[in-house]
């Protein structure tokens, strides 16, 4: 059973979550690439993707809103911005899998947060992520939307 915080943002089915401030390192963009592309050659139709964070680089939303729209996403995707922290973790307790597809972190604290909390995890193969995640998550590379689909 779902809990309130993602019964309060509407998530009604099963869900990925990706956490993290809306920045081109982040890989949003292609993260919302390969979404389309696993509903496309998958039987994954209902899944929703559920994206935290709020745009601190002026004009990626636009960027992210464009490929929802390109990808035909639109009643797929949820675009929460910032919530409250115990929402975020009440969130990662409830998906079917995290996905952190960033390219530059110093100490990518979602990333240990949801390891923290045994959620299955892919996971960006640029550095630091390998040396903090280790064998404990399945990696993709972040440039690639088919890779990351793949994963």
């Amino acid at each position: 059973m779902y809990n309130i915080a993602v019964k309060q943002y509407g998530i009604c089915a099963p869900f990925i979550l990706s956490v993290g401030h809306l920045l081109g390192f982040r890989k949003v963009v292609e993260l919302i690439e390969a979404f389309g592309i696993l509903r496309r050659e998958s039987n994954y139709r209902a899944l929703q993707l559920v994206i935290v964070g709020e745009e601190q680089f002026p004009g990626y939303l636009k960027r992210i809103l464009n490929a929802i729209h390109k990808n035909g996403l639109q009643n797929s995707v949820s675009l929460l911005g910032q919530i409250p922290h115990a929402h975020v973790v009440s969130l990662m307790q409830e998906c079917m899998i995290f996905v952190f597809p960033s390219t530059c972190e110093n100490c990518p604290t979602s990333l240990i947060e949801a390891m923290s909390l045994r959620v299955p995890v892919a996971c960006s193969c640029f550095p630091p992520m390998p040396e903090i995640a280790g064998d404990a998550v399945l990696y993709f590379n972040p440039l690639d939307p088919f890779d990351i689909a793949r994963c």
